[in-house]
């Protein structure tokens, strides 16, 4: 290790233009990782990008078709569900669909299904005025799958509208049809619902590049610009199904290894180096 220290050293003196070479010693062997530009600035740019995307860089496609709450057959109906994991008041259930069990659900959604990308769940569901029950179906992801983008909602706030997932607060004080049934039972919803609206590529950063300092804000804020190298870790094979471009689309440019550039524009002052935009290159 002691000659690779003096080789790298060495390297390091003989090649003036280059910021840094990191040399990382790990269980799979050593790697090295390239900056450009001034090594301080590079690194502290880097750490504001990383900071600003903990769970890593994603490229994200809306998925307009197949995913959704949907629960317009019952629209007219009073209903409640039975307390699970996903719906109880304490639940954050990550969903991708969810509707009444009697309606098929989308061909994107069996196939996500049948390939383990998605849990199937069903829970009972009691009807005010008749006291009839049926079914509703969840279709999950696992808790904050890198692979999709989420819509965070909070079902007790007015903006969010009216979303059906709730259980009954006091079962006791609903009585049998007949016998002084309430008129509007109190229901509980989940406290947060986390629901699918896209899905993701993975990027890895690969460097910062085109480092410039253009100007200053009204505020006295320096202006940095540069640009993000990203490589893309390539679409999921359940992504490259004809049933998934046939509802979602492709992941054009994106394939195994393609390289992504994004422009980034950072603010420094006397409050720090914060990242105030970030936009893909073309």
């Amino acid at each position: 290790m002691s000659f690779l220290i003096s080789s790298l050293s060495g390297m390091i003196r003989s090649a003036p233009r280059l910021s840094a070479l990191l040399a990382v010693a790990g269980a799979g062997g050593l790697s090295f990782i390239l900056f450009s530009g001034p090594h301080g600035e590079t690194r502290d740019l880097q750490k504001v990008l990383v900071e600003r995307h903990p769970q890593g860089m994603r490229s994200c496609m809306l998925l307009r078709s197949g995913a959704g709450i949907d629960f317009r057959e019952w629209s007219n109906k009073r209903f409640w569900m039975q307390s699970s994991p996903w719906t109880a008041p304490t639940a954050h259930p990550f969903l991708f669909h969810a509707g009444p069990a009697d309606e098929a659900p989308s061909d994107l959604v069996t196939d996500l299904t049948q390939r383990g990308v998605l849990e199937r769940h069903v829970v009972p569901v009691t009807f005010k005025t008749s006291g009839a029950t049926e079914e509703a179906v969840f279709y999950t992801t696992s808790r904050n799958n890198p692979d999709f983008s989420y819509t965070l909602r909070q079902p007790g706030r007015l903006f969010d509208g009216y979303i059906p997932i709730a259980t009954l607060a006091y079962p006791e004080q609903v009585s049998k049809k007949g016998e002084g049934e309430r008129d509007e039972p109190l229901l509980l919803h989940p406290y947060l619902i986390s629901e699918v609206d896209g899905v993701c590529v993975g990027l890895t950063l690969r460097r910062i590049v085109d480092i410039r300092h253009p100007e200053h804000d009204p505020t006295g804020r320096e202006i940095i610009t540069a640009t993000a190298v990203y490589r893309s870790d390539g679409p999921k094979d359940w992504m490259r199904t004809p049933v998934f471009r046939r509802m979602a689309g492709t992941f054009a440019g994106l394939e195994a290894g393609a390289e992504v550039r994004h422009h980034l524009i950072y603010r420094k002052g006397i409050d720090g180096l914060t990242l105030f935009a970030e936009q893909p290159e073309g």
